[in-house]
């Protein structure tokens, strides 16, 4: 997937298609045409993927800053402990 070459007559319509904002004859069109080809099959898997990956960021996002689950931050408290002199302790 390094090489992602959707067909030209579909390119600006895959990422509406990934998003679920298409319908009617487009829509059907799209999905016909997606299980046939390769090279738009793997831009919707990459279109995908990317929309995945954004939408975890911005769920970190709202957490704020700093703020981590108790299971990290207990990871990070015991390797600050570690990184201490034995008379901080």
């Amino acid at each position: 997937m390094n090489n992602l070459k959707p067909c030209s007559h579909t390119k600006r319509w895959l990422p509406l298609l990934v998003k679920g904002r298409l319908h009617g004859i487009v829509l059907w069109y799209l999905r016909m045409h997606v299980k046939r080809c390769n090279n738009c099959t793997e831009a919707i898997e990459a279109l995908r993927a990317a929309e995945e990956c954004i939408a975890a960021a911005q769920q970190a996002s709202r957490n704020g800053p700093g703020e981590l689950s108790s299971d990290r931050m207990a990871t990070l408290e015991d390797l600050f402990r570690e990184g201490q002199p034995n008379d901080a302790q």
